[in-house]
């Protein structure tokens, strides 16, 4: 019987598991986020209730603990990493409070106006800098859309300068701002200051965002918020809550943003990084809005500042370059005169804390919130986007959600002690009794041709990467780990070998529906796989299941040369064990590349085994269902026993795992998991 102190019992073990998380949490981004500001950044844990979800001072980042459930899913991770980059990203160039432009903004009460700009310029330089941060602003923009729909009326004043957006969702909230007549002088504006350089063009500043003010002032009010006096306040919601402030902000004191010539840099470098401008030629030649971040496009070469040296106006609240701050530029730079693959960043090493270790300094309860930055989340709204925009935000989320999915991956294992798909207690598993068969020939040529599909898998999404170098692109696991400077960057060689690294499970069904043709031709089928996986270098786990689980090949194993382990047919259909130890052993593998094939007639039934494999089908697992039939079926008849496997496909005899194989290294390649 669950009774009240049962409840009480249970809600303090799952308060006290969340504060574990938190406190881990604030490590890890204590770690990094020092390590990129090159000086100590410290990330605190505070409870506001209603508050926002985060904010920033000159050397500290704040969560609100209020906006973190305990669980820490994929939108969780991919939310408070992306609010940590934003509030490093003010760390890193905003101007302090003590600053000339901050004193005026302050004077004039044009926080809302400035923080809408500047939030523009931050992660325009942040972006160029550290290009592995793309899709985590990304996904912060696209899911604070998707969740407060109402915000994409006005949201163009905010997302005209992020540059790093799908130029298909800025086109549309340009198309869907409230008051188009002031689309131009956006355009003018945001384009003129995202590249400003502070205290240099402190001046120009100032009057970009007195004309900003004023249009925001003009815009009407959200939610039919009535005032006296037109006012530029709650004009605008921000995916980082700068409409719920103002508050104190980047105070004076000893620490610096980068220096000029890092910020220079920056600038300069963004140029060539961003993409595609959501106004077309033909617009822009009707308009009066400025194009100067566009006319060095093709310019893939960063511009050296350290040449600049005629700017000399910095004051002594910005400070001056250290030596240490000089050198960071070098510490970062991305060799851009040659395109690079994709950027990726990792997570990785667990951060073990004892509960005698959780500093509750982290939790204040009482935290003032007139000592926030300006800084800050804000909530959710009702209304509904049309179906296009909608359906834009969701496929911009799941694309950057299956490339950040290994990342994604390991942050959860060092906050949660476990990765996102999780393992469970299945219990011991023993080894599957077996004859032996023999491979013809035509099996082992049909083994031949399909290793060679397999073989075009590589091991990382870019084999050629020297790692821990002292510059080149961000390592987002060495980087949270807190890392040297010269071990957090990792640089493209060209004409080094390729690597493989698989980690693959094979799931055979052996039930007594399976027997005769079918069994042998599963058989069959799972020893070409397992033996060009072999080939491959991969750890290939094969398990049957019938009314239980057996291990045929363990991951060390290998399938001999044209010698087939045969474990017959008979039984019931219970894949569930077999299914959740792929599971496990997905979940505790380091492998890049994870393949989880079944072969099966398809007859099975259960809830629990099916979302074992959309958990991994969502941790990044390749999934593939091999339905087994000696007579072609139709494809609804299929469809039927997709089971939430990704591929599904069919299979008469063994050769037509080779159709298999190539529909296996398309999706690879959709995942830029493969050469082309």
């Amino acid at each position: 019987m669950f009774t009240d102190n049962n409840a009480t019992a249970f809600k303090l073990e799952q308060e006290r598991i969340k504060q574990n998380r938190l406190t881990k949490m604030a490590q890890v981004f204590t770690r990094a986020d020092s390590t990129l500001a090159l000086r100590p950044i410290n990330v605190h844990i505070v409870n506001q209730e209603g508050g926002a979800p985060a904010w920033s001072s000159a050397n500290d980042v704040y969560f609100n603990a209020s906006h973190i459930n305990a669980e820490f899913d994929v939108q969780q991770l991919l939310a408070i990493n992306g609010l940590n980059f934003h509030e490093l990203a003010h760390v890193r160039y905003t101007p302090r409070n003590g600053s000339e432009i901050c004193q005026w903004v302050i004077d004039n009460n044009y926080w809302s106006a400035f923080n809408a700009l500047e939030d523009q310029r931050i992660e325009t330089l942040m972006t160029a800098r550290f290009p592995s941060t793309v899709n985590w602003f990304v996904a912060t923009v696209a899911q604070y859309l998707l969740n407060t729909p109402e915000a994409f009326a006005t949201s163009y004043a905010l997302l005209r300068g992020r540059r790093y957006l799908p130029v298909d969702i800025r086109r549309m909230s340009r198309e869907a701002f409230k008051a188009q007549e002031h689309v131009p002088a956006i355009i003018e504006i945001v384009d003129s200051y995202r590249t400003l350089l502070y205290p240099r063009d402190t001046e120009r500043a100032k009057e970009l965002i007195e004309r900003f003010n004023d249009i925001l002032k003009s815009l009407p009010p959200i939610n039919d918020e009535q005032g006296d006096e037109p006012t530029s306040r709650k004009k605008l919601h921000d995916p980082n809550g700068h409409d719920d402030r103002p508050f104190n902000g980047h105070e004076s004191s000893d620490s610096r943003p980068a220096p000029k010539e890092e910020q220079q840099q920056d600038a300069e470098r963004s140029k060539s990084i961003d993409k595609e401008d959501d106004v077309t030629s033909s617009e822009s030649d009707s308009s009066p809005a400025d194009s100067d971040d566009d006319s060095d496009s093709d310019d893939n070469t960063p511009h050296d500042s350290d040449s600049d040296s005629n700017d000399d106006s910095d004051s002594s609240e910005e400070g001056c370059p250290t030596d240490s701050d000089s050198d960071s530029d070098k510490e970062g730079d991305v060799d851009s005169d040659k395109k690079l693959p994709s950027e990726r960043g990792d997570f990785d090493d667990d951060v073990t804390v004892d509960d005698s270790e959780i500093d509750e300094s982290l939790f204040d309860d009482d935290y003032n919130a007139d000592n926030k930055s300006r800084h800050a989340g804000s909530a959710y709204g009702k209304d509904n986007n049309s179906k296009e925009v909608t359906d834009a935000l969701e496929e911009i989320i799941e694309s950057v959600t299956e490339t950040l999915m290994k990342d994604l991956d390991r942050l959860s294992s060092q906050i949660t002690d476990k990765p996102l798909m999780g393992t469970v207690n299945v219990g011991s598993i023993d080894k599957a009794n077996f004859s032996e068969a023999r491979a013809n020939a035509e099996l082992v040529l049909i083994q031949q041709q399909f290793a060679k599909e397999l073989l075009r898998i590589k091991a990382n999404y870019d084999p050629a990467w020297e790692y821990e170098t002292r510059r080149g692109r961000l390592n987002m696991r060495r980087y949270l780990q807190g890392a040297s400077l010269n071990k957090v960057f990792d640089k493209w060689s060209e004409g080094k070998d390729d690597v493989t690294a698989i980690e693959a499970v094979i799931l055979l069904d052996r039930s007594q529906s399976m027997q005769g043709n079918n069994a042998k031709e599963a058989y069959k089928s799972m020893w070409a796989i397992k033996r060009s996986l072999d080939k491959a270098g991969a750890n290939t786990t094969v398990i049957t299941f019938d009314s239980y689980t057996r291990i045929l090949y363990s991951a060390e194993d290998k399938a001999d040369a044209g010698v087939i382990r045969d474990a017959g047919a008979s039984g019931g259909t219970n894949p569930t064990n077999a299914i959740l130890t792929a599971q496990n052993i997905f979940a505790n593998t380091d492998k890049p590349i994870r393949l989880l094939f079944m072969i099966t007639d398809g007859a099975w039934d259960s809830d629990k085994a099916e979302e074992s494999v959309r958990k991994m089908r969502e941790a990044g697992v390749i999934t593939c269902n091999a339905i087994i039939e000696q007579y072609a079926r139709s494809a609804e008849s299929l469809e039927r026993h997709r089971h939430q496997f990704e591929l599904l496909h069919q299979i008469i005899s063994a050769k037509d795992i080779l159709l298999l194989g190539r529909q296996l290294v398309r999706l690879a390649i959709a995942r830029n998991l493969v050469s082309r």
